[in-house]
Formats: structure tokens, C-alpha cells, sequence
């Protein structure tokens, strides 16, 4: 008991440190059902940083339900502890469960970060959001105009993510522009998606750009509509990109982007096409992510002229031929993360390109693995789905073997997704195939980030 009394009177950012550590390792679900099911400790540490982090990806709507009644009971103080709030789903809730969402989110006071689907489902009142003034980080999947304009000017954000705006216009006297004006001088990471860019007309000396966010170090602008955009200038210190295609003859095509800005880029996710003019200045890229183009479905990248400081490679495999795979390991003798996309008209037909893959990438040092069937293929029926899984539990006792570095490997297909974790810590390549458990998608979702950025620890 002296014990726990002593862990109360500890600041909070300490215990913050601890909890985001825990979290980091995958323990946030287990954090959130003690914090739900504790009692004894109610007032220790429970308050102080067991409610801190919050997500709900995965997780039943009870749960859910009985997160909001802790906060809501009388004389809780466990929604003041709250910092962190993520639920990402796109259904309504019924209207009990509304009420009691609407009650809890009004005692989120403290909160400085916050994930959700869309500010409509579940619907956050403007009053809310403007009570809201510790909030550092916004993430909505979706957020359509009318609403976007309820956004107070109060927030100065580190992390500003919309996916899609419904084609909002960001000019300086709008309100999300309001935001972004008052962000500048502390805004970290920057998504705008679906959205008009109105903030920069060519002005009157081109060296001295008006608008400047000198601390955006990521940056996805792959869907913004502009006409005047200098990226190097607006955005000088971007070391992660995601970035629009290139449109030859448009009037919001990507200009100018220097061989000065590529090259101080780590991360660069986009298209072929823009990927090979990146390469062509001699950046040395640690991340590269391919993104499939209906324009020029079968662009294939160059594996051969990949760069040798390359950490992490995402790619879009169209047709069957892999042999240009044989390149990989002679261009890129340090990467660990390999995620493919088979871009197949069935999803059964991505068997046999696992099975050829194994000998190319043997040479590799790869953490984490990733195989998936791109959101076009149709299913081959329950048959072809039991033998792909066959197939990939067969892969998987192979990786063992040939890629005794591997500690992660997932597969994904339009309807169903599987994760393996490496157990233990013996890294004996003649461990039996136990030594790799299934674990959760989100478990595999969290690994999969872990490693795809871990070259900036």
C-alpha cells in the first residue's frame, strides 16, 4: 500500500512517460480494461495516467460504453486524466449510447489529442470543440465543409489530419485557415485531403513567400487542389511527402518541386512517376511507399536504382513476373521493411508469386513483411480462401528458415487480414514455426508502424 500511495503523488508527465512506453509496446488495450475493471485503486493511479490513452480500434461497443460510464459517474475525476481519445468508427450510435458519448466528451477538458472518424458520427457540438483548449493533435477521416467551418481559432496544433474535406477552400479567412495561420510557428504534421490550397497567390517578391510553416516535417498534400504552390519555400523543412501526381497540363500539377527539396526528403510516398523524378536527383531516400495509379496501372519502379539507405519499401506488383525482385537485395543491402500490393483480378492468384518470393528476398535483413491483395480482386470463394491461408502458414514456416532476421509478417485481402508475431527471444533460424504467433490486426497494424519508422529512433 505504501507503494501505491507513493505512485499517486507522482507528477503526471512522468507517468505519461511510462503509460505512452506501455502503450508503445502494445499494452494499451490491456491499460484501458484495468483501468475499467479497477476499483481498489480508483484513487491512485488510475486517474493519473490509466485513462490517459484511450483507444477503441478493435474493441466491442460495451467496452466502449462502460469507458464513458466511469467518466461520467459521479465525482469521477477519470475524465480530467483523459489526453488521448481514438474511435474511429463510421457507425452511428444508438441514441442512449449518444447521450452518454455527448456527456463524456464534455469532461474531456484536458484532452490534447483526438481520433475520430468524423466530427458528425458521433456529432461533437461546436461548444465542445472550442472547450477543447489543451488540443494539440485533430485526426477525422472525413469532415465536410459546413462542419469544418465550426472550428474555433483558439487551437494551436502540432498535428493537423483531415482525409477528406469534401473540397473545402483553405484561404487565409477561412476557419481551418484561421488555424493553420495560428499554427505556424508549432505545426508538426500536415494532411489536407479532398481540399482546395487558396492560401498563396504569386506574390509580389517570389523570394519572400507570405505564408510559412517552418516546423511541418510531414506533409500530404496527395489530393489538394492548388495553383500557386511553392513547396520548398511554404514548407522548408519536409522530410516526409506525400505527394500529389503529377498532372502535365494542369493547373494544380506540382510546381516547383527542386532537386534541393527532394534530397532533404526521408520519406517520399506517391506515385511512379514522381518517385523516378525524386530518384533522378539523387536523394537518398530511407522510406519509399508506391501508390497505385488507375492513370498508369502497370508503372513499375526500377528496383535497381533504388537507393543503398533505403529502411523501408512499399511496392505495387501488377502482373506475375517477379525477376526484377532478383535487384533488390544488390540496391538495397539494408532494408528491413517490404510491403507488397498484388494487383490481381483474384485474390487466389497471388498464391504462387509468395512462394517465388522467398529466394530473392532471403538475402535481405527484413524485420517485417507484408503481403497484400489489392482492393480490386475478387474473392476466389471459401476454397481458394482456405488454400491462400494454407499457403501463407506454409510461407511463414519457409521465413523461418530463409529470413531468419523476419520478427513480423502479415497478409491482407479485401476481406480478411492475418498477423504473425516472432515470440521469445531467440533468433535461432532453426526455431520451430511456434516460435511466430498470430496476434491481432491491430497488434500487426502497430508492428508494422513500429518498424516502418523505427529508423528515426
Amino acid at each position: 500500500m505504501t507503494i501505491l500511495a507513493s505512485l499517486s503523488s507522482i507528477p503526471y508527465d512522468i507517468i505519461a512517460v511510462i503509460a505512452h512506453s506501455m502503450v508503445g509496446s502494445g499494452s494499451q488495450r490491456s491499460l484501458l480494461h484495468l483501468a475499467l475493471t479497477s476499483r481498489k485503486m480508483h484513487n491512485l493511479v488510475v486517474p493519473e495516467f490509466l485513462f490517459a490513452c484511450n483507444s477503441f480500434l478493435d474493441m466491442s461497443i460495451d467496452t466502449l460504453m462502460t469507458f464513458f460510464q466511469r467518466v461520467n459517474a459521479p465525482g469521477s475525476t477519470a475524465g480530467s486524466a483523459v489526453r488521448n481519445f481514438d474511435y474511429t468508427s463510421c457507425h452511428r450510435l444508438p441514441p442512449f449510447h449518444s447521450m452518454e458519448f455527448d456527456r463524456a466528451m464534455r469532461k474531456l477538458q484536458s484532452l490534447q489529442s483526438i481520433k475520430l472518424w468524423s466530427l458528425e458520427v458521433p456529432r461533437v457540438p461546436k461548444e465542445v470543440l472550442s472547450s477543447y483548449r489543451h488540443l494539440r493533435s485533430i485526426r477525422l477521416m472525413s469532415c465536410m465543409p459546413a462542419c469544418l467551418e465550426t472550428f474555433p481559432d483558439i487551437w494551436q496544433l502540432h498535428v493537423l489530419s483531415i482525409q477528406y474535406g469534401g473540397g473545402y477552400a483553405v484561404t487565409p479567412d477561412s476557419a481551418l485557415g484561421k488555424i493553420l495561420i495560428r499554427s505556424r510557428p508549432s505545426l508538426k504534421e500536415l494532411t489536407l485531403g479532398h481540399m482546395q490550397w487558396c492560401f498563396e497567390a504569386p506574390p509580389a517578391d517570389p523570394a519572400v513567400p507570405r505564408f510559412v510553416w517552418p516546423n511541418v516535417h510531414t506533409l500530404d498534400f496527395s489530393t489538394v487542389r492548388f495553383q500557386h504552390l511553392d513547396f520548398a519555400r511554404t514548407f522548408p523543412s519536409t522530410r516526409n511527402l506525400i505527394s500529389p501526381e503529377i498532372r502535365h497540363g494542369s493547373d494544380y500539377r506540382m510546381i516547383p518541386c527542386d532537386a534541393s527539396f527532394f534530397r532533404q526528403l526521408e520519406s517520399l510516398e506517391g506515385y511512379a512517376d514522381m518517385i523516378h523524378v525524386a530518384l533522378a536527383t539523387g536523394s537518398k531516400f530511407r522510406r519509399i511507399v508506391q501508390h497505385h495509379s488507375c492513370r498508369d496501372p502497370d508503372a513499375v519502379l526500377d528496383l535497381g536504382q533504388l537507393p543503398s539507405s533505403l529502411h523501408s519499401l512499399h511496392l505495387v506488383q501488377t502482373g506475375t513476373c517477379l525477376d526484377h525482385f532478383a535487384h533488390l537485395a544488390g540496391a538495397t543491402p539494408h532494408l528491413q521493411v517490404l510491403s507488397i500490393t498484388f494487383n490481381v483480378g483474384y485474390d487466389h492468384q497471388a498464391i504462387p508469386m509468395l512462394e517465388k518470393l522467398l529466394v530473392p528476398l532471403a538475402h535481405l535483413p527484413l524485420k517485417h513483411l507484408s503481403f497484400n491483395v489489392g482492393h480490386g480482386a475478387r474473392s476466389s470463394g471459401p476454397a481458394a480462401k482456405s488454400e491462400f491461408l494454407q499457403s501463407c502458414q506454409e510461407f511463414t514456416q519457409s521465413a523461418l528458415t530463409f529470413i531468419p532476421t523476419l520478427e513480423a509478417l502479415s497478409v491482407s485481402c479485401p476481406n480478411w487480414n492475418i498477423c504473425w508475431k516472432r515470440v521469445g527471444g531467440c533468433r535461432d533460424p532453426h526455431e520451430d514455426a511456434s516460435r511466430f504467433k498470430q496476434v491481432s490486426w491491430s497488434v500487426g497494424c502497430a508492428l508494422k508502424d513500429r518498424h516502418d519508422w523505427d529508423y528515426q529512433l
